[in-house]
């Protein structure tokens, strides 16, 4: 009986450290992407001005963001904000849908990666998982190109502003896949 029972709490440990995984929830946008020198991916997550935020300048809070701690290592997090009145100023009172849970090995068109499932040890045997959210206005953005990063290195966009300092577009992490080679 009792070996029923630790199997059981193994389970439940299991379950609940796949939903607390990297994950920027439905009023955030990763903008960054970090991989450690252990190869461990933090993905940072933003709310532009014009996402996420109710017209009076509160956080939308649908699904909130969450975070893991591999090896005592958060592995993302949310950027705060810079201005206030800007959000005040263009809030769409929207949210993105995401995926439920980690199902995916990379992001669809019109998709972003939401979040990366944790992984104590990074392996060509063990596939990324991802979940991925969308936004109905998300069709009219254009990608800006692709990135090949690797440990130690880290990718940044984020808010994109003009010569009046007002935000005119956000640089997002739109996918992500894991690719081994010779040098890791």
């Amino acid at each position: 009986m009792s070996l029923i029972l630790l199997f059981l709490l193994f389970i439940f440990i299991l379950i609940i450290s796949i939903n607390q995984a990297s994950y920027c929830g439905q009023s955030a946008i990763p903008f960054s992407l970090e991989i450690k020198e252990n190869s461990q991916p933090i993905l940072g997550c933003a709310r532009p001005s014009c996402f996420g935020w109710s017209s009076n300048g509160q956080k939308l809070v649908s699904d909130p963001a969450q975070f893991f701690k591999i090896w005592g290592q958060s592995d993302g997090f949310i950027k705060s904000v810079s201005s206030i009145n800007e959000i005040q100023k263009t809030s769409f009172n929207e949210f993105s849908k995401c995926d439920k849970s980690f199902t995916r090995s990379r992001c669809v068109k019109d998709t972003w990666v939401g979040g990366i499932a944790p992984s104590a040890f990074i392996t060509p045997n063990y596939p990324i998982k991802l979940i991925c959210c969308s936004y109905n206005k998300l069709n009219k953005s254009v990608l800006a190109g692709n990135a090949q990063i690797r440990a130690g290195q880290m990718i940044l966009g984020g808010e994109v502003f003009n010569k009046n300092g007002q935000q005119i577009g956000f640089e997002y992490i739109a996918n992500i896949w894991r690719v081994f080679d010779k040098k890791g």
